[in-house]
């Protein structure tokens, strides 16, 4: 395989900044953004999705191979144009959901 054409998938934090006061045309598209993140997910793109309590800040942690295609995918959420966001390569990322199950011996 030519190493130029293979891709490495790497982890990526996404923080988003959500405006304080949105204005009406924001909360019709909340569904909108529901339904594409549900879709990232079920493909394996976006692993974990976070919003904070005051509603500001969201978290995504996505798989991609560069931060460019993070930002495309990024750049397709219905809520964008009410984003401003920052993107992090990750060392690593862990989470409970591929732990193994503990062994019972019943």
């Amino acid at each position: 395989m030519d190493a130029k054409n293979f891709n490495i998938l790497k982890h990526f934090m996404i923080e988003i900044k959500m405006p304080v006061n949105p204005p009406t045309e924001f909360y019709t598209l909340v569904a909108a953004q529901r339904d594409y993140v549900v879709d990232m997910m079920d493909k394996g793109v976006i692993l974990s999705y976070g919003l904070s309590d005051d509603r500001t800040c969201l978290w995504v942690v996505a798989v991609a191979g560069t931060k460019e295609e993070v930002r495309a995918i990024t750049e397709q959420f219905p809520l964008f144009k009410y984003m401003t966001f920052r993107i992090e390569s990750l060392m690593f990322y862990n989470n409970s959901k591929h732990k193994l199950p503990e062994l019972s011996l019943n």
